[in-house]
């Protein structure tokens, strides 16, 4: 829905919104459908409210999401540091400095 990303983040946990939001910041007459081609991509800010259908097809669809924050930014709930790469072999800031100090 453009411009839905200057509303600022609209949920707790920065994933999905509720039906209530729903119904206000995403009226249908305001949604704007974008179809791509394969090999294409979309590029969109993380606060835009988006979203997908169901894949219908048997291809598997693939979604890549990246993140640009300062390597000190910490969680406001525990001040831990957020990993560079999630899942196996994560990697966070401090590590990363003890690996390139060698």
């Amino acid at each position: 829905v453009p411009g839905t990303h200057r509303l600022g983040l609209l949920s707790e946990w920065g994933h999905t919104i509720t039906p209530e939001q729903e119904a206000m910041y995403c009226p249908e007459d305001k949604v704007v459908y974008l179809e791509a081609e394969a090999g294409e991509a979309f590029l969109l800010h993380n606060w835009l409210l988006h979203g997908s259908g169901v894949n219908t097809i048997d291809t598997p669809r693939r979604a890549f999401s990246v993140c640009y924050m300062d390597g000190r930014t910490r969680r406001l709930s525990d001040g831990s540091t957020f990993p560079i790469v999630f899942g196996k072999g994560a990697l966070n800031p401090d590590e990363l400095e003890m690996a390139t100090s060698r």
